[in-house]
């Protein structure tokens, strides 16, 4: 293994009964409280259902529950709940990642949780080991980069991130855990122009349900390329062939990409926020004259993504 995928591997194997601070546990609860919110928001939506009953078809065997009614085995209810947590586009965004990672990490643990009796202090670690090392996967400009050539960074990051918290709560060693993030990574799919179909809530429920089919995987001995985060044919140099960014994991354990994550204040894409508070900002001023025209000016990116 080299550097990026022994320092993630080894980071995230050894996550059962990690010390954090408080603040970090509770901004973790709380993006859960987010996740449980904007996922039963979406259970009118009808990917969500459309999702649902494709897997309830398939007759799975297994206790995890899916949100819009009756039990799967892991893969399935990951699948269900992770879309259904992307449907609304409310769930909370990474913004230097420009993921939204909590959508199918959630999904992932909860239902692998669910299935294997997993104490709620377990889940915790593996929802934090995932996000932190996806989450830095995606920052220093990655998660752009991947987005302006095209690619949905929430079902290229999101898998790695289901990957690693999968492989937390199924007890991976560092040898496993590389392979679990291998066999995630070589998975990746989820292009931007599916956005504003049924497709892109559907990235972040695949990117669950293959972070939990990775993990199982590898538990059972299945290997993958671990050189996959590093070497010359890596998952970055396909998806930004120029290479003009580089993944990075330099502060993983020093510091925490949690506190980087935003709850979305309104209902809709993140990269519309700044103009609405500057609207808000402008009405107060107003002090009821008439409005003829509104012009924004905003970030390129913007107008790609929402």
């Amino acid at each position: 293994m080299t550097n990026l995928m022994q320092t993630a591997s080894r980071y995230a194997a050894s996550a059962r009964g990690r010390n954090r601070p408080a603040s970090v546990n509770n901004l973790a609860i709380m993006n859960l409280v987010d996740w449980v919110a904007v996922t039963l928001g979406a259970r009118q939506a009808p990917a969500a259902q459309k999702v649902q009953r494709v897997v309830a078809g398939w007759g799975m065997q297994g206790v995890a529950p899916m949100l819009l009614g009756g039990t799967s085995a892991p893969i399935g209810a990951a699948l269900v709940n992770g879309t259904m947590a992307h449907c609304l586009d409310f769930d909370d965004l990474h913004f230097p990642s420009l993921a939204h990672l909590s959508a199918p990490t959630w999904a992932a643990v909860l239902a692998l949780g669910a299935q294997h009796h997993a104490e709620e202090s377990l889940m915790l670690d593996a929802f934090l080991a995932g996000f932190e090392v996806s989450a830095r996967l995606g920052a220093n400009g990655v998660g752009k980069a991947v987005t302006d050539r095209g690619w949905h960074s929430t079902g290229v990051h999101g898998r790695i991130s289901a990957a690693i918290a999968s492989g937390v709560i199924l007890g991976l060693n560092e040898q496993q855990m590389a392979h679990a993030i291998a066999v995630a990574a070589t998975q990746t799919s989820g292009l931007t122009t599916s956005f504003g179909t049924m497709a892109k809530p559907f990235h972040a429920g695949k990117a669950a349900a293959d972070g939990v089919l990775a993990a199982e995987l590898a538990a059972a001995e299945f290997e993958g390329a671990t050189q996959i985060l590093d070497d010359e044919r890596s998952l970055l140099s396909a998806l930004v062939q120029d290479q003009s960014v580089q993944m990075s994991l330099a502060t993983l354990g020093e510091d925490w990409e949690i506190e980087r994550n935003a709850l979305k204040p309104y209902a809709c894409c993140g990269l519309t926020h700044a103009p609405i508070d500057c609207g808000r900002a402008i009405y107060a001023q107003l002090h009821g004259a008439a409005v003829t025209e509104v012009e924004v000016t905003t970030h390129e990116l913007a107008g790609k993504v929402a």
